[in-house]
Order: structure tokens, then C-alpha cells, then sequence
């Protein structure tokens, strides 16, 4: 009874072990899915667009057999949108990246702005591809990179060109192989000194866009943190910087996001010192993901440990001795008929009082050396043979 109790609790430990393995893979792999980007098609003919103060109003018109009819959609407001320059030219023609997140970190490790753009290029990419896009005047590049398939960054996007502009700086890089891209570049828009403090964000997309994400990260002493127009939604990171950020759809390659966001802080100092670690939330997201499948193995090879340790703790049918069950001798190893000799060489070849007088007996199970007396082998219990 004790034998099978002991296997159906090693049993229910692994089957534990193995199912909670097998749940955390599957979290993680959810949490892994890329989300999503919304398509942005066009069906008709002929489609028309204008776009005047941050809305949109979409005009299709379809001919068939002769006769031409119009839809016009509703208006779609996107404040903080505006339309492209006048003359613009797309610096990445025909381009429709899935998705964009750009984010923007006042007073982060400076005491300038760090922006950082995340790019998903489209799956029909050929590589190596010249990827373009434009940066407020005298920008500071501070780190190009492609994002690697288990979320690290890999910085070998080579030497980048920068053409200063009137407003805006073009920058081009080489992109060797890979579809998701990590853009970084420090500017000033006008931050100033401690205190109130009010200045303009400005991006302008490079493409077309499926899904763009826009957040702003509130500095960590800062208060009476606005933005205009407000962001919608907002979270909080485990060091405690907040974010408020929001969605726009189909956006256009030239149109230009703007947020003005105002706050007070009187500190000189930027939320963390130059050369430490912040809290992206990309990064922060890859690290759970590896938490998780590092308990997944943990809890696998747990399971497989308890189940090796209990199965040690068996017993063995009644009826044999501890050398025996140990499969031999009680130090471990087969026991022999030689263990005999040995023991008679090590007393000069004399017996026990007992013996004296007559032949060493042997048992002949085990191999070990029986006195006169003993009607049952000390080792292993088995009948004496006469």
C-alpha cells in the first residue's frame, strides 16, 4: 500500500509540473503574438482625400455600366494631426509599414527630449533595404537598430546619412535583414530651465501607416503633467514613470502628429542618470516573456527532480535484507565470494574462536562469511546450507 501511495503522489507532482510548465508557455506565447495592424484598402476606382484640421473625410466614387455613384464617409476626427507640407515628397515611396510606435521621453537620462521610433517594415521587404525618415533640425542620433526575433536589439545598421533641412533633418539607413526597427535621437524643442515649462512634440510619419502608437512619458518629479491635445489612455511602469499615449489609423506618409505638453519641475535633474537603465516598455515586455518560460523550465525540471527523489524512498518486498535490497554488500557494491578472502586476509587468515578448528563457511547467496552459530546469513538472510 505504502509502494503505490508513494507512485501516485510522484505521479501527481509531475503531472502538477508538467501542467503548470505547459500553461506559462502558453501565456507567453499570447503575450508574443504580434498585434495586429488595422489594413488600410482601397477598393474603388478613384478615391479622393482631403484632410483639414486633424479630420478626415474619405470620398469614393465607383463607375459600372455607365453610371458613376459616391460614398463619402463620415468624418473622422484625429486631433494633433495635420496634413503634410505643401510639395511634399514621400521619402520612402510606395512604403505601407504594419505598424509604428513612436515614443517620447522628456528630461530622460538628459536634459534634452529622447524620442524613440519603432518601425515594422511590410513582410515583402527585400533586404538589405534604404529606409528614410526625418528628424527635427539638429537632432542627435543616439541608436539604430534592428529588433531581433527574441526582442533584443542588434546595432549593426551601419552609418547613417543625415541631410540637415530647413525644419527637418533626412536620415537614411541601410537595414541588413530584419522587418522591426528601433530609431533613437535626442533633440531640444525648447524644454528650458526648471520650473513651468510648455513646448511642442512634432513627428512627421515616413510612411504610410497602419496603426500608429503615440505616447509621451511624464518625467518622474514632474507635476500638473497636460498634454493638447490629451492622450487617451495612460499606464504606469514597475519604476514608476507613467505614460499617457494614443492610436491613430491610416496615417499618411508627410502628415505631422503635435502635442504640446506642459508641466512643472523644478529639479535640474533628468529621471535617471546618463548610462542607467530605464524602462522601456518593449524591453520590459521581452523580460516577462523570458520570465516566464525560465519558471516554465524550472517547474519542468522541479517535477522531474521529485519525481526521481520519491521514486528513491520505495520499498522492497519483505523478506530481504538491507544488503540485500541494496543489491549487494552493505557498502554499496555486489557482494562476492571473494569479500570472504579478503576479510580472512585481513585477520592474518585466522578465524573467530567459533571456528577455530574447522572450515570457513561461506554463504552461498551472498558470498559473505558465516560463524558456527549462524543458522542465517548476517548479510542477506538467507538458510545456511550444510
Amino acid at each position: 500500500m505504502a509502494f503505490g501511495m508513494t507512485s501516485r503522489i510522484r505521479r501527481a507532482v509531475l503531472y502538477i509540473a508538467l501542467l503548470v510548465a505547459a500553461s506559462l508557455i502558453l501565456a507567453a506565447f499570447i503575450a508574443a503574438r504580434p498585434v495586429a495592424a488595422e489594413e488600410h484598402t482601397t477598393t474603388s476606382s478613384t478615391s479622393a482625400t482631403s484632410t483639414t484640421s486633424g479630420t478626415t473625410d474619405e470620398t469614393t466614387s465607383v463607375t459600372t455600366g455607365g453610371t458613376t455613384s459616391v460614398t463619402t464617409t463620415a468624418l473622422v476626427a484625429r486631433p494633433g494631426v495635420t496634413p503634410a507640407p505643401e510639395g511634399y515628397e514621400p521619402v520612402n515611396p510606395g512604403l505601407l509599414a504594419a505598424q509604428m510606435g513612436v515614443q517620447i521621453w522628456p528630461e530622460y537620462d538628459t536634459k534634452d527630449v529622447l524620442v524613440l521610433l519603432d518601425v515594422t517594415l511590410p513582410a515583402t521587404t527585400v533586404f538589405p533595404y534604404s529606409f528614410s525618415f526625418y528628424v527635427p533640425k539638429g537632432a542627435r542620433l543616439a541608436g539604430l537598430a534592428e529588433i531581433t526575433e527574441a526582442g533584443g536589439f542588434d546595432y549593426t545598421l551601419g552609418v547613417p546619412v543625415q541631410v540637415p533641412g530647413e525644419v527637418m533633418d533626412l536620415v537614411t539607413v541601410t537595414v541588413p535583414k530584419r522587418p522591426v526597427l528601433r530609431l533613437e535621437y535626442y533633440y531640444d524643442p525648447g524644454v528650458g530651465a526648471p520650473g513651468q515649462k510648455s513646448f511642442p512634440i512634432l513627428f512627421q510619419a515616413p510612411a504610410d501607416v497602419g496603426s500608429l502608437s503615440f505616447g509621451v512619458q511624464q518625467p518622474l518629479d514632474a507635476s500638473a503633467f497636460t498634454t493638447e491635445p490629451a492622450l487617451s489612455q495612460s499606464s504606469t511602469d514597475s519604476q514608476g514613470s507613467t505614460y499617457f499615449f494614443t492610436n491613430f489609423s491610416a496615417i499618411k506618409a508627410g502628415e505631422m502628429v503635435e502635442v504640446q505638453v506642459s508641466y512643472t519641475k523644478t529639479s535640474a535633474d533628468p529621471s535617471f542618470s546618463s548610462g542607467s537603465t530605464g524602462s522601456d516598455p518593449v524591453q520590459s515586455t521581452n523580460s516577462n516573456l523570458l520570465l516566464l518560460m525560465l519558471a516554465a523550465i524550472v517547474l519542468v525540471i522541479g517535477g522531474m527532480v521529485a519525481y526521481r527523489l520519491l521514486g528513491r524512498r520505495e520499498p522492497a518486498p519483505a523478506g530481504r535484507g538491507a544488503a540485500s535490497r541494496a543489491g549487494g554488500s552493505a557498502g554499496g557494491r555486489p557482494a562476492s565470494r571473494s569479500d570472504g578472502r579478503l576479510k580472512s586476509r585481513a585477520s592474518g587468515g585466522r578465524g573467530s574462536s567459533e571456528d577455530a578448528g574447522g572450515p570457513a563457511r561461506f554463504c552461498t547467496q551472498c558470498g559473505s562469511r558465516l560463524q558456527k552459530k549462524d543458522r542465517f546469513c548476517p548479510s542477506c538472510g538467507h538458510p545456511r546450507e550444510s
